[in-house]
């Protein structure tokens, strides 16, 4: 075919050789035709004019690329036009290469000198659209050298074809039926927008009585605002009716914003010049109502800056500032409505609302009325300003700080930015009563939080805030953490906490930096005890030390209640203690407050349970329903090894007569571990007195007390600081006159000698860890020249020598004492001398204490002691060796008295006199097992 030729439209009828499946072309064919339709033809800028793209279909909708030469493409360009159906012939099929490619058929038609090009009759109308689902295109499921897109779509080269408005079946079933969903409609949707929705409400805004405003919601209930302006309010807006369904076209969409907005919807639909709309048919018949529950209403879960939908029942109608009964000439009303679970809120009508409730409250004539409040706004009223402070942001900027609680007791933190501290900070102040309107809401963020609540009250220029008279105050407005929780660390240590306690201990105040004697500098330390007899450790810094300091000074009562609000949780140590934080903490001694009255009296009823006080000569076996007062003169806990911790005490009465108690697991961990302190007055209730079990006693009385579930204690201060002892005199242990060898016994005296720790042979008992226990033995000499040997062993050698070496002790040194108080110790020995040793936990070892019962002893002996240095060996050990073999010993001897058995030994190579021997007490199975 020629250049010149006429183009007739020729048939394909009976050509055997003509090809409709693109699937049967390959490579290496020749004399092939295809009959095909031209989609496309484009011009690939790369190759400018010397080659012509095309995209070709065949019968059945299969897709090809084809590139046509330049010379080949103007021979036939009267033919070549899209949407004509050709025959194509003598061409050539190569592979489909390139980054991207218009179809996916993976080989591409080219031509040559021989390719003609013939024009048939249509054999398709249909556009063969094969769109790609957005879901595969964002996923990745396509291949993204396809003309489709990746994950975004965008043109390909010039290939890529726009269609507006086409008339074919997929354009017609890709348009929405019904209307545009609320959910789906964005500010970049805005070229021909369209929507079905239903007019639920219709009102002017009171700041702006030039727009029209509308609530419309969709057929899933989803709701949008949409505002009209005076220039769009046409004459036909009268038949935008409440209740009615339109369909709406060409509208835009704009930035929801204020500090009360109708729906939760980011975006309001705006009336534009071209918009349009008219009525359509009834989509469903509902009221499309939100209702929200109470309970999240009370607890702050709902966003205040959205209007929500209330139902319940009326309870009651009032007005706080009118005295008459009801009547419409309120200027505003409150009502109560309750709920089915009978949770009741209160809501405020002004004036015109308040119209419209009385006329409608006249036609009711049941005695359950229920009130539905559609779209009403949430407002904070009638809250109390706990505390004001001033603060400065990060960036140097000054705030005004503030928590607010409501009536419930709920709190939230407010903020007042620097622009408007001036405008409302002489307006109110801590303790007031205000109510606040249109405010907005920002998300809690930092490491230490004032309140609970996750948002916090931004004021705004159009903020308003008004003072209410405080009729009925708020009762309750502390919450108090409790101790137990803290000391368990139980709580978030994000928020910040109110404590309310006695004051049992205070330091004095400090500076960090002592050339600078200023407030901002201060700190100070002291604790407070609760109700349940809980000790926390606190720390007051900067102006709030120093006021800590001038009320201390003031008071004048022996028990001192503090209360503390809003102090951080810090963990020291292992340790939990309680700081201030910036200007926001605060600390009142003895404030006026009715949890402080209720906090008096749970104590009071404690000191009123004193009266009752049994003395320990009085107890019973049986008894459990009594009171006493003790001292806690030892506490230990034997075998701590053991998975149960049972703690084992000596008390004694104010009389000085001494009982043994247990508290057995697990009251111990659970309940008294970190109340019971050695050296404390204690009252005990609802303990259990039973007989003492136990052979070898730690005091002559013949019960113990033993805890219950039921026990309960509380600490006492203010008693007499008595230590009780029961010192006896050094000769009556070496005679053995007036004596309980099984009794523990009290001395003092003034250390003359001292050995090294050694290591003792011993085998442990079933109940024990195998180990070789230490002793160490040493001498004290009395005022009156008598020497006693000691020896302490297990844990109270290693006491021992602890303070040794902390204190730096050399008695060799001239003038050098070290004065020594033993209590509890047992008496060893039987027939040889006497001496006495550490028991298994109640005794203890006291290195120059400071005892004003014994202030003249510790004087006395002190002075005499240097006289009678002479009695101990010259060549006094005051060095640890933790190396000394045990087999240095020799001629063990012993003598057995029971479960226990005293040992005498002597050292290899040294005399055999009375200054070498060493005896010491085990129990009677090690001794047989080592000295057999």
């Amino acid at each position: 075919m020629s250049q010149n030729s006429s183009h007739d439209i020729t048939s394909d009828v009976d050509q055997p050789d003509v090809c409709v499946d693109f699937a049967d072309l390959g490579p290496g064919m020749v004399n092939m035709r295809v009959k095909v339709r031209i989609i496309r033809r484009f011009v690939c800028p790369a190759y400018g004019a010397r080659f012509v793209d095309f995209v070709l279909e065949d019968p059945k909708g299969q897709k090809i690329h084809a590139v046509i030469g330049g010379d080949v493409a103007q021979r036939f360009s009267s033919i070549l036009i899209e949407g004509n159906c050709i025959t194509l012939s003598d061409f050539v099929v190569r592979m489909a290469l390139g980054r991207f490619r218009p179809s996916s058929h993976r080989f591409r038609l080219g031509s040559n000198a021989l390719t003609s090009v013939n024009l048939i009759r249509p054999f398709s109308q249909s556009d063969n659209f094969h769109f790609a689902k957005f879901s595969d295109i964002k996923e990745g499921h396509l291949n993204p050298c396809f003309c489709v897109g990746n994950v975004t779509a965008t043109t390909a080269c010039t290939c890529t074809q726009f269609f507006f408005d086409h008339e074919c079946p997929e354009f017609l079933m890709a348009r929405p039926r019904s209307s545009i969903c609320v959910s789906d409609l964005i500010p970049s949707m805005n070229e021909r927008m369209m929507g079905r929705f239903i007019i639920i409400r219709r009102f002017r805004c009171s700041s702006r009585l030039d727009t029209l405003e509308l609530i419309l919601a969709d057929e899933k209930g989803d709701r949008i605002q949409a505002s009209i302006g005076l220039d769009c309010l046409a004459y036909d807006s009268s038949r935008l009716v409440e209740g009615t369904w339109i369909f709406i076209k060409d509208f835009g969409l704009v930035d929801a914003v204020g500090s009360v907005r109708p729906t939760r919807h980011a975006y309001k639909i705006l009336w534009n010049l071209s918009t349009s709309f008219k009525r359509t048919v009834v989509t469903a018949s509902v009221d499309y109502f939100k209702f929200v529950r109470f309970e999240d209403v009370l607890a702050g879960l709902v966003d205040p800056c959205v209007c929500v939908d209330l139902i319940g029942r009326l309870m009651c109608v009032g007005n706080y500032d009118e005295d008459e009964g009801v009547n419409s000439t309120w200027e505003q009303i409150y009502l109560e409505l309750e709920n089915v679970r009978g949770i009741r809120i209160r809501c405020r009508l002004p004036k015109g609302y308040a119209t419209k409730f009385f006329s409608g409250l006249k036609t009711c004539a049941d005695n359950i009325i229920l009130c539905v409040m559609r779209f009403a706004r949430l407002e904070l009223s009638r809250v109390k300003v706990l505390n004001k402070w001033r603060e400065r942001s990060e960036a140097g900027y000054r705030t005004l700080r503030m928590i607010l609680c409501d009536k419930r007791g709920s709190m939230i933190e407010a903020k007042i930015n620097s622009e408007l501290i001036t405008e409302y900070d002489s307006e109110f102040k801590d303790g007031d009563w205000i109510a606040l309107h249109h405010f907005e809401l920002d998300l809690v963020t930092g490491d230490m939080r004032t309140t609970r609540h996750d948002y916090r009250i931004n004021f705004l220029p159009s903020t308003i805030l008004n003072l209410i008279p405080d009729k009925d105050d708020l009762h309750y407005a502390l919450y108090p953490s409790s101790f137990l929780d803290v000391l368990d660390d139980k709580l978030i240590r994000t928020y910040l906490i109110n404590l309310i306690g006695y004051v049992v201990d205070i330091d004095d105040i400090k500076y960090s930096d002592p050339s600078k004697r200023s407030a901002g500098y201060a700190m100070t330390s002291f604790k407070i005890k609760d109700a349940k007899n809980y000790v926390l450790p606190c720390v007051a810094i900067g102006d709030l030390a120093e006021h800590f300091h001038d009320e201390w000074k003031r008071t004048r009562s022996s028990r001192v209640v503090c209360v503390l609000r809003w102090w951080g949780i810090y963990k020291v140590s292992g340790h939990m203690v309680i700081q201030s934080v910036g200007r926001c903490s605060r600390l009142d001694l003895d404030p006026d407050m009715p949890e402080v009255a209720d906090f008096r009296k749970t104590k009071d009823q404690c000191f009123m349970n004193m009266a009752a006080t049994l003395k320990f000569a009085d107890l019973n076996v049986g008894q459990d329903k009594c009171v006493v007062c003790v001292k806690i003169l030892a506490l230990w806990i034997p075998n701590e090894d053991r998975l149960g911790r049972v703690c084992k005490m000596i008390l004694a009465d104010e009389e000085g007569v001494k009982i043994e108690s247990t508290v057995p697991h697990p009251h111990y961990s659970k309940r008294f571990e970190k109340i019971l302190e050695q050296g404390r007055w204690f009252l005990f209730e609802d303990f259990r007195v039973v007989t003492n079990p136990e052979v070898l006693r730690n005091t002559a009385c013949p019960y113990i007390i033993q805890f219950t579930c039921k026990t309960k204690i509380e600490p006492i201060l203010g008693k007499k600081e008595s230590g009780f002892f029961n010192f006896i005199s050094y000769t009556d242990i070496i005679e053995g006159r007036n004596l309980k060898l099984d009794l523990p016994v009290d001395l003092y005296g003034v250390i003359i000698r001292i050995s090294r720790v050694k290591r003792l042979p011993y085998v442990a008992n079933w109940d024990e860890v195998g180990k070789q226990p230490n002793y160490r033995n040493f001498q004290i000499v009395d005022a009156e020249g008598t020497v006693i040997n000691c020896c302490a062993m297990k844990n109270h050698c290693t006491e021992l020598t602890k303070m040794w070496n902390e204190a730096n002790y050399d008695i060799r040194v001239r003038g050098s004492t070290v004065f020594c108080v033993l209590r509890f110790w047992m008496i060893s020995g039987l027939e040889a001398e006497r001496c006495v040793t550490s028991g298994d936990g109640c005794s203890q070892l006291l290195l120059d204490p400071e005892i004003a019962e014994l202030e003249d002893e510790i004087y006395i002996a002190k002075f005499t002691s240097q006289f009678y240095k002479k009695k101990a060996d010259p060549e006094s050990e005051d060095e640890i060796d933790w190396g000394i073999p045990i087999q240095r010993w020799e001629n063990p001897r012993y003598h057995t008295y029971g479960a226990y058995a005293t040992v005498f030994v002597e050292n290899r190579g040294e005399p055999m006199d009375s200054d070498n021997r060493f005896y010491f007490e085990t129990c009677r199975g090690c001794v047989e097992a080592c000295c057999s």
